[in-house]
């Protein structure tokens, strides 16, 4: 990553992937199964891309599968003044603009094999000047969506990363603490958390913590199980028993399967057990 935090133009993500998984995969007698990968473009995945893996998440299913290994995906973000110009110049209000292309996953979320992670918003804020876009547990207003190639479930599953606060005049766009998640900070310099990001980069991690704690339990079983324990444990944080099924599709489209629970994935329950 560059000082902006993109990939440089001229590197190859593949040949990344590559050497990272040399490192601590191949090369290492104590492997490293779980990566989390809250990194990919800024435009959405669409179009005639949609019939054809890209190179990016081919790399990422190949690896998946010759080494068991699991990715966590980030869905991919919609920038702010994309998110405006669908509020504004094609008067589509939140949710709406989700039937939008520019909405849609961004490369390499479409990976087959990854865990592709969508986002939530964790707050109801409002004042006399700004509001939330989404209410708390409905979908941020940067997350992108899915269907993936295919037709695939995609996102897989969404956790809370914050969302935007929009102007009530000018409908311009920003964001303060009270809609961002409380974020664990590494750096030596500042304090040892902070609410001042959001992003799918943020929720990704979260399932990653999900995952690691199945294989605290089931170290030595394949990821793919770990996938399929964490698609098992999300549920939708609202209630959609009296939603239409254009609504559910929508709602799929949005979230994957809803929002996963490390104690549903890793415990069976008095009542339920997963066999």
């Amino acid at each position: 990553m560059n000082k902006d935090n993109f990939l440089p133009m001229d590197v190859d993500p593949s040949k990344i992937l590559e050497a990272v998984i040399d490192a601590f995969y191949l090369n290492q007698a104590d492997k490293t199964k779980i990566y989390n990968h809250s990194v990919g473009e800024d435009t959405p995945f669409d179009g005639e891309q949609l019939k054809h893996m890209s190179a990016w998440a081919a790399k990422m299913d190949d690896l998946s599968y010759d080494n068991d290994i699991l990715f966590i995906q980030a869905a991919g973000n919609i920038p702010e003044n994309i998110i405006r110009g669908m509020i504004i110049g094609l008067d589509k209000p939140y949710p709406n603009y989700f039937s939008e292309k520019p909405t849609r996953l961004s490369n390499p979320a479409q990976s087959l094999q990854a865990i592709t992670v969508g986002s939530l918003s964790c707050s109801d804020y409002e004042d006399n000047d700004y509001v939330a876009i989404g209410k708390k547990g409905e979908i941020s207003s940067f997350s992108r969506i899915g269907p993936g190639i295919w037709d695939s479930i995609k996102p897989d599953v969404v956790e809370y990363g914050g969302t935007n606060i929009i102007n009530k005049g000018d409908n311009s766009l920003t964001t303060n603490e009270d809609v961002c998640p409380d974020l664990i900070r590494t750096s030596p310099q500042g304090p040892a958390h902070a609410r001042d990001e959001i992003g799918t980069s943020f929720s990704t991690p979260k399932v990653a913590y999900i995952a690691g704690a199945i294989q605290k339990v089931l170290p030595d079983a394949p990821a793919l199980l770990y996938r399929a324990l964490i698609a098992q444990s999300a549920r939708y944080p609202k209630d959609t028993s009296q939603i239409t099924k254009e609504q559910k599709k929508m709602l799929m489209r949005q979230m994957g399967y809803g929002l996963p629970d490390v104690e549903r994935a890793t415990h069976n329950s008095k009542y339920v057990q997963l066999l």
